[in-house]
């Protein structure tokens, strides 16, 4: 695996990647006192992340605010995706029946994800934002082989992570002994649209006369 040095001056360089295994999962990471100063941003190439078009399985990324993609391998043209944030630190692929499950653990507030396809390869890869900062902690990515390679599996293992290495309690038990939580759950709140426009309007500046059709 390589990262990809972006600098602020528009140079870049390669560096390769440490990684060393514990307990049977694969940590790839790069020590904060090894990335200097000037940094725009580090690509974290994991080569095991592409797939050819035609094949099986999928890619699962994080988006920002526009959600989780599920991306197949299909013939299409070159193009390339690139968020600046990720509030979900993972993504996966899809093998067929098998699969890859990445968990960003270090820089994981600072980082989105890069998605694309040329000359018929697909990729993924995080790219964590430096801005010429100091970084404050190393970066980390933890590997995970999965036999079960279904979306649902990655989503199962990501839970547990979450309980037994992030501290997370479910909302169950935290509505069972805080009255406030209870009634948020039970009393969910539901926003029904009665009424739509055209978002952008095709009109910048509206009278009566001239405003776009309500549609009921």
């Amino acid at each position: 695996m390589k990262a990809r040095f972006v600098y602020e001056n528009g140079i870049s360089e390669l560096r390769e990647i440490s990684t060393k295994t514990e307990n049977g999962i694969t940590k790839a990471y790069l020590p904060k006192d090894t990335v200097g100063e000037g940094v725009s941003y580090i690509d974290f190439m994991c080569d095991v992340f592409t797939a050819k078009t035609g094949d099986d399985g999928y890619f699962i990324t994080n988006h920002g605010t526009l959600g989780t993609f599920l991306t197949r391998f299909v013939e299409k043209e070159d193009t390339e995706i690139v968020r600046d944030h990720s509030f979900i630190a993972c993504f996966g692929f899809n093998k067929g029946k098998s699969g890859l499950f990445a968990i960003v653990t270090g820089m994981r507030c600072d980082f989105g994800m890069v998605l694309g396809v040329k000359d018929g390869v697909y990729y993924t890869y995080p790219r964590f934002y430096i801005d010429g900062d100091a970084m404050y902690e190393d970066i980390e990515v933890e590997l995970y082989e999965l036999e079960d390679g279904s979306y649902s599996a990655m989503a199962r293992l990501y839970r547990e992570f979450q309980l037994t290495r992030c501290g997370c309690v479910p909302l169950k038990e935290r509505a069972a002994s805080e009255p406030r939580i209870k009634n948020a759950v039970d009393g969910i709140e539901v926003r029904v649209r009665q009424g739509w426009k055209p978002a952008p309007s095709p009109v910048e500046y509206q009278t009566p006369e001239t405003e776009p059709p309500m549609h009921v």
